[in-house]
């Protein structure tokens, strides 16, 4: 209900209020039966009970749909009793259309169509997915797989008189969202760039950040603090941490302010305010970043960053390159477009070489993930092997002790065999326990000089979110299998609650966290759920 409640508001307030255009159209997802494990979506089977269907899945999505007018919805990688979500005539026509009297149109998930024949394998290829779809009710995809319908036509699986059912209901879209229009004649198209960031804007930002704070525990009224306290010290590591204010698909706001910083906007001037971490981050360690090209020097006499690649209109890097030049990226994506001029858009390889220089010494695992061949050579040694055979979007890793400033020779061989194309060079720094412990000590001696302790624990946007290539108890592969708050900053805040000093816990999160040792000994708790993930 609450859930219904939050997502009609928030499609009102997109589409707007005119009898005639919208604003912007929302896109509610995922349609309609988005469970399972979240590693296997692209294959898994949901099968539940109309029971559960009726009460659990479809209450929040009929609201959007009869009350919030909602005028386009996403379909979901997942199948529903058989069939894919973005491929079922019982979720996109009966229920969605007939049932709910739905006008607007569906969108598959980003490559949905494609797990039809490579993840859930109902069909056979693009052309028979494509059909499939378009049929079911699905009328445009995220992604390339529908310029199959021009052979799926050809090959008698959908007829053009079906297609342009679909089509003419994204064109509606495009004519409601004043597209076709003069501008003067289309309210929202008047709207200056100056309506945005402006103070009322921010006050009312400051209120909705104010009513998301939910006090979950106040013992003998340690809340509020009195601004003219001596000291505060201000411990862990989401606390001066501005991607914690964020969720994972965002904007970039203006002029954000930290938890620390909006203490110290708030303190009196005689107060004091002390900072340590506390821990690492646990995302530092436990998750596989992108290499920022930074560190990586292209081959030969190439100047700048980024690596030297060399592209040839085959699979095994054979014969003269047909196109060189440096990407200053450790990730590449074609989708389903040719890499460059005089390139196909299937079946080419690329050959990317230069050095890896890192910053910090210690072990790292290196990650390569592609779609579809690759492997990688460090300093002339295969490391990583995904060639023959293959799996496609599945990271293959290796550690590698390395050191500071030293340049290791990469090189990173890339295929691609059909349809979508893209690959992405990851790595991650393990993580120094004894760090852990200096830190720690750090933070302790600076909470033993202060008056009162702030807390700022959870967990991050990058630790949440959709297919999350997280290497941490608690988390798989964007599902969490516990609630508890990492292991380091549980430690950190019992260590801070032997000093004797008074205590505040300010946890920040997207989702639910039990602190069942923190509700029995911390006198003060408060959560920040001012963010939301996808």
């Amino acid at each position: 209900y609450l859930t219904s409640r939050i997502g009609v508001a928030f499609v009102k307030g997109l589409q707007g209020d005119d009898p005639k255009y919208f604003k912007v159209i929302s896109t509610p997802k995922h349609f309609g039966v988005h469970s399972g494990p979240e590693p296997l979506r692209h294959t898994f089977d949901a099968r539940v009970s109309d029971t559960d269907l009726n009460e659990t899945y479809f209450p929040a999505f009929k609201a959007l749909i009869t009350e919030g007018g909602a005028y386009s919805i996403m379909g979901a990688y997942n199948s529903f009793r058989g069939l894919p979500c973005c491929g079922s005539p019982f979720l996109l026509e009966k229920t969605l259309r007939e049932e709910w009297g739905f006008k607007g149109y569906v969108v598959s998930d980003c490559g949905a169509i494609h797990d039809f024949y490579t993840g859930h394998k109902i069909v056979k290829n693009a052309e028979e997915a494509s059909a499939m779809a378009v049929k079911a009710g699905c009328d445009l995809t995220c992604g390339g797989e529908y310029v199959a319908l021009y052979q799926a036509v050809q090959d008698g699986l959908i007829t053009e008189a079906q297609i342009d059912t679909s089509v003419k209901r994204l064109m509606r879209a495009r004519f409601k969202l004043g597209l076709f229009d003069l501008p003067e004649k289309v309210p929202y198209a008047q709207i200056p760039v100056s309506a945005n960031n402006t103070d009322e804007n921010k006050q009312l930002a400051l209120r909705v950040a104010q009513e998301s704070l939910v006090l979950l525990k106040n013992k003998d009224n340690l809340l509020p603090i009195d601004k003219n306290i001596p000291s505060i010290a201000v411990i862990g590591p989401y606390a001066d941490y501005l991607d914690n204010l964020l969720g994972n698909y965002n904007g970039t706001p203006s002029d954000p302010v930290s938890i620390l910083q909006g203490i110290k906007n708030k303190v009196g001037k005689n107060s004091k305010i002390l900072y340590a971490q506390g821990v690492e981050r646990v995302e530092e360690g436990m998750m596989l970043q992108t290499v920022d090209s930074l560190f990586l020097r292209p081959a030969g006499d190439q100047e700048g960053f980024g690596l030297f690649d060399e592209y040839f209109d085959n699979t095994d890097l054979s014969g003269e390159p047909l196109l060189t030049k440096v990407e200053p990226t450790g990730r590449l994506y074609w989708g389903v477009k040719s890499p460059g001029k005089g390139l196909p858009k299937d079946y080419f390889s690329v050959r990317r070489t230069g050095k890896l220089v890192p910053d910090k010494d210690g072990e790292y695992e290196l990650g390569l993930t592609t779609d579809d061949k690759g492997r990688l050579y460090l300093n002339g040694e295969l490391k990583i092997d995904n060639w023959d055979p293959y799996e496609v979007n599945a990271m293959k890793t290796c550690r590698v002790k390395l050191e500071s400033g030293k340049a290791y020779n990469l090189r990173i061989e890339y295929a691609d065999v059909e349809e979508y194309a893209g690959m992405r060079f990851a790595w991650r720094r393990l993580l120094d326990q004894n760090q852990n412990k200096e830190m720690m000590a750090q933070a302790i001696a600076t909470v033993k000089k202060a008056d009162l302790t702030i807390v700022v624990a959870g967990i991050s946007p990058r630790l949440e979110g959709e297919e999350m290539p997280v290497k941490l108890e608690g988390f798989r592969g964007g599902d969490r299998t516990s609630l508890k708050i990492p292991e380091g900053m549980s430690r950190l805040i019992q260590e801070v609650k032997k000093t004797g000093k008074p205590v505040v816990l300010v946890l920040n999160s997207g989702s639910a966290l039990a602190v069942n040792w923190e509700q029995e000994h911390i006198p003060a708790i408060l959560q920040e759920i001012g963010r939301a993930h996808v």
